[in-house]
């Protein structure tokens, strides 16, 4: 079953703050944790070939943003902290680029995370969790104010 994902939901019986995530990410590192207030999402890892062309859109988004000087792109490790008409979400996306139109001074301070990116880029790992990716873009991304998804 967790094969055909890209990541599963754990569902919570109570609602977790804010701090309890970020110190459930803390204490599982190894692990890529998202959440809201009900919801724990575990990102799967990704196989050889997927992370190769994962790294190859970061390496040409990095150089066409060098070239243009429009903002900052993030990797996978950047979480970013959206705000939905379901509540404030913790999301952590392939790749990402803010528009230092959208900047803010908090954002290079490094207790902050990244408020909703530009762009976001989720790279599709199995074409059986196209549509589990798709879900996430417009209910999360779409809806947190990110531009393009």
């Amino acid at each position: 079953m967790f094969s055909n994902m890209d990541f599963f939901k754990l569902w919570l019986p109570f609602k977790m703050r804010e701090e309890d995530l970020y110190q459930l990410s803390e204490l599982n590192n190894d692990l890529k944790l998202e959440g809201e207030e009900e919801l724990i999402i575990i990102n799967m890892g990704t196989l050889g070939l997927i992370g190769a062309f994962t790294a190859a859109i970061l390496i040409t988004i990095g150089i066409w943003n060098r070239r243009m000087k429009l903002g900052r792109v993030f990797d996978s490790s950047t979480g970013h902290d959206i705000q939905t008409k379901d509540g404030k979400k913790h999301r952590i996306p392939d790749i990402s680029f803010i528009a230092y139109s959208k900047f803010t001074s908090k954002i290079i301070d490094m207790n902050y995370r990244a408020g909703s990116p530009t762009l976001c880029i989720e790279v599709v790992s199995n074409k059986d969790s196209l549509n589990q990716d798709l879900e996430k873009m417009e209910q999360d991304w779409m809806a947190g104010d990110t531009d393009i998804g």
